[in-house]
């Protein structure tokens, strides 16, 4: 129950109400005094001296007093000064072995009641909680929490939290178009300038998460029912829309400042610190730790929470946790000078709104430049040290981002990347053109960067792995691509860094080692949860050694949407090791397995893997060589197999593609050349893929390309074997098989093939790249 402060006025100065009563009795602690049988009349002045809290006796009967003694003396706790309240006074156990939610939240409760600027201290010493604490605030309240040393909550259950008061829900009068600046409420009882509105309604913008369409605004003028805001709105809003709502809420600041909080949990209800509706206030000289990595299991902790709020800054260290800090539908907030460690994800979403997060060190973290779909957030001067091979760089899927001086410093091998690109629907595109995507002076040499619907996408002084288009670009999005940038390939056997930007080709593509299937999928009965991992999978017919792809059914559990090694093979089951001999631990996967995993023998091949190569793979059209054979000797037919990969990550949709593929042999002074249009229509597997263009033999045929065909393995093929669209380990499972026969009356003396793949026109307007 919330205690007020009744019968004797306790703002005044200590030393004026002493001066005026007397001392009544000192105690050596606050338990001591609570145990105490002595009788404390109203009025009468009694303390802690030495710990500096003094209490005034309550009136008999009055029922509310702040502590009761043993005596039953009703006593009201003193502030230290008007409006400054000092929570040990309440008793707190400083062991953290006692909770000690309760007098906590009733410290807080007194305050708010005393001032507009309430501050409630915290002593040093580890405090217990148990349940919920927090600070509900009234329109243009400021509230702190301040620690006063070594302060440290222990979170095991509820949590803390401080929110401002959302005093109105209601509708829009009329509907709100894209660039207004103002709307109408069916009622504005209560509103005044500086309130801040949510206008928002359960309409899906992007195809990904579902997060609802939303904007956040304050005000700023009012004319009747007619409220003007801050800021244009993003998205257009109609009453008519399902769920629609408006929720007001007034003016209030919280203050968090000299604490660390400890969180014992690892889910999404775990306990956290959660700060709503608030326009303004700071979480500062403090930190945060959660009980686990963020990356292991299924851990989703969620740390820090900034919900609605306007003009929060958050400047805690973070430590083990996922979506950290969390935060969601607010406009203007900050997070700065921190340091990071075992996070996976920086989050903002629900359409979060020109957020910042500057000057960040992350320490074993996974994706710290990271936002659900939001607009406008900028990322600076930050530092994310990757400890796998995941995330391997920035992941940003809304609209109109800043990237500026920031490093991805990675230990994967290759590449890596996640979605990277707003996934905006269709009939919300036109939004879209307007907001820019600028990435500068970013270092991530093993990340691929990807563009997608933001209109425009600048790329400036850029040291990475590939800069290449989302597999669901838009046609009206645009690329600009400084000569500063450089891509670099971690491909030990491709070519030496290239400007990626440029492209005057043909340029040389070797080839690389690809696995490809070879045998029909086998579906997996059962996956053991043990390391190493046991498939079993009737009748496989595999033996120790082999190479398989293995999908488990999921979806979720990346570690089985891989090539792996076969070990210890019984007739129906086996052991899944990596390539290297790594044991596959499937103890924690998201979720047991259950059905509708395959496993696909496979076979090593050569494969032209063009997205490998940093100067293809990212304009309209990509042009290079590979040489397929030399030196052949003697007259015979050579026939030479390899694998072709258009990109060598996120390659699932290829629709719309199309390539020119010309055979070159020579033989002296002969030359046979038969060229073919290659389609990539996935959705119809009995389209045509190989068709013939042309066919030139410079002898008339001593030196012939007698025949060339092509076996797809695109979307229907790897939907067969089980793997799912996306995330289908990053495109690995999309190739297209070539065979190539030379017959020769003659040596060979060389086998190319040059390739022209074209997305779209090479010179369509709507893609700029330095020339």
């Amino acid at each position: 129950m919330m205690q007020t402060i009744a019968a004797i006025d306790v703002l005044g100065d200590v030393r004026k109400i002493l001066n005026a009563t007397g001392l009544h009795k000192t105690y050596g602690s606050v338990a001591e005094m609570l145990a105490s049988s002595d009788t404390v009349r109203e009025g009468e002045i009694v303390g802690v001296p030495a710990l500096g809290h003094w209490y005034v006796g309550a009136k008999p009967g009055a029922g509310n007093p702040h502590l009761t003694m043993a005596s039953g003396s009703g006593l009201h706790v003193m502030p230290r000064s008007k409006g400054v309240w000092h929570a040990g006074a309440w008793g707190l156990d400083p062991t953290g072995q006692v909770p000690c939610h309760s007098e906590v939240d009733a410290a807080i409760q007194v305050a708010l009641q005393s001032s507009d600027t309430p501050v409630v201290l915290m002593p040093s010493g580890t405090f217990l909680f148990r349940n919920k604490a927090g600070a509900a605030l009234t329109r243009d309240q400021r509230f702190t929490l301040k620690g006063t040393g070594a302060t440290t909550i222990y979170m095991a259950a509820g949590g803390f939290s401080i929110q401002g008061e959302e005093f109105l829900t209601t509708t829009l009068a009329e509907a709100v178009g894209e660039e207004d600046r103002y709307a109408l409420l069916t009622d504005v009882t209560g509103i005044e300038v500086g309130d801040t509105f949510v206008v928002a309604a359960d309409v899906s913008l992007e195809t990904g998460w579902n997060y609802d369409k939303l904007d956040i605004r304050r005000v700023i003028k009012i004319e009747g029912n007619k409220l003007w805001v801050h800021k244009p709105f993003r998205w257009p809003h109609d009453p008519a829309e399902t769920g629609h709502r408006v929720n007001v809420f007034s003016p209030a600041e919280g203050n968090i400042s000299g604490i660390h909080f400890l969180s014992d949990g690892n889910s999404y209800g775990a306990p956290k610190v959660v700060l709503s509706r608030l326009t303004g206030g700071t979480l500062s000289d403090g930190s945060y730790t959660g009980k686990t990595v963020g990356w292991t299991g299924g851990i989703f902790m969620d740390g820090p929470h900034l919900v609605n709020c306007v003009g929060v800054h958050l400047s805690w260290d973070i430590t083990n946790g996922r979506y950290c800090p969390h935060v969601s539908a607010s406009y203007g907030c900050r997070y700065h000078d921190a340091t990071v460690k075992g996070i996976r994800h920086f989050d903002t979403n629900s359409w979060s709104e020109d957020n910042v997060f500057e000057n960040i060190i992350g320490l074993q973290t996974q994706g710290v430049v990271q936002s659900h779909p939001n607009t406008g957030n900028i990322f600076r001067n930050i530092t994310d040290s990757l400890m796998d091979d995941i995330l391997a760089g920035y992941d940003l899927r809304g609209l109109g981002e800043t990237i500026e001086h920031c490093r991805s410093v990675s230990v994967a091998r290759q590449g890596k990347s996640n979605t990277c690109a707003p996934l905006i629907k269709s009939e919300w595109l036109p939004q879209c053109t307007k907001y820019i995507r600028r990435v500068s002076d970013y270092y991530a040499p093993r990340l691929t960067m990807r563009h997608g619907k933001d209109g425009w996408n600048i790329y400036e002084n850029v040291r990475s792995h590939d800069i290449k288009g989302q597999w669901n670009e838009a046609a009206h999005t645009r690329i600009f691509i400084d000569p500063s940038c450089v891509s670099r390939t971690t491909d030990a056997a491709a070519a030496p860094d290239k400007d990626a930007n440029e492209q005057r080709g043909p340029v040389i593509v070797p080839f690389v080692k690809h696995y490809r299937s070879n045998a029909d999928p086998v579906a997996i009965d059962a996956i053991s949860e043990a390391s190493p991992a046991v498939v079993t999978a009737a009748g496989h017919g595999l033996t120790d050694g082999d190479v398989v792809w293995i999908y488990d059914g999921s979806g979720e559990h990346y570690q089985m949407q891989t090539h792996a090694r076969v070990a210890n093979a019984s007739a129906d089951t086996f052991e899944v090791m990596s390539l290297d001999g790594t044991p596959f631990d499937y103890t924690a996967p998201v979720a047991p397995y259950s059905s509708g995993g395959k496993v696909t023998r496979q076979e090593e091949v050569d494969c032209i893997n063009a997205g490998a190569h940093p100067a293809t793979g990212h304009l309209g059209k990509m042009h290079f060589l590979t040489k397929l054979a030399e030196g052949l000797t003697g007259s015979s037919s050579y026939t030479r197999e390899f694998t072709y990969r258009a990109y060598h990550q996120d390659n699932i949709d290829q629709q719309g593609r199309n390539a020119i593929f010309t055979f070159r042999a020579g033989s002296g002074a002969n030359l046979s050349e038969r060229r073919f249009h290659v389609g990539y229509d996935q959705v119809n597997p009995s389209s045509a893929i190989l068709t013939e263009i042309g066919d030139f033999d410079s002898d008339n045929g001593a030196l012939d390309i007698t025949d060339v065909s092509a076996t797809r393995h695109l979307q229907s093929e790897v939907t067969a074997e089980g793997t799912s669209f996306w995330p289908g380990d990053f495109g690995a499972r999309y190739f297209i098989a070539f065979s190539v026969t030379v017959t020769a009356a003659e040596a060979v003396d060389w086998l190319e093939v040059e390739v022209e793949d074209w997305r779209n026109s090479p010179l369509r307007d709507d893609v700029i790249a330095f020339r």
